[in-house]
């Protein structure tokens, strides 16, 4: 098994990384969909396709899109943060 030895480099970041990574993440998928509303409007003239595409399943994916990267983002930079703040005896060797 070859891993790369060493802390991982998302267990170096700060918490401003993950919150700017996060920020960054809405903003593109925020900025997909308003793109895709804009062509959809222009395409058809008018709001009925732009309101058929968001129904109720439509937003609630959207909101799961939106949300929970960012959350396993968070979750993933914690563990490996605790990870590498204890001690080297207390790690499980993976030999």
């Amino acid at each position: 098994m070859d891993r790369r030895l060493g802390p991982s480099r998302l267990s170096r970041w700060h918490g401003r990384h993950v919150l700017i990574a996060s920020i960054a993440w809405l903003g593109g998928v925020l900025l997909i969909v308003t793109l895709g509303t804009i062509a959809s409007i222009a395409e058809a003239h008018g709001l009925t396709e732009a309101r058929i595409a968001f129904s109720r399943s439509n937003i609630i994916g959207l909101l799961a899109v939106l949300v929970v990267p960012p959350a396993w983002l968070t979750l993933e930079w914690r563990l490996m943060r605790g990870r590498r703040r204890e001690p080297i005896s207390d790690r499980r060797r993976l030999d």
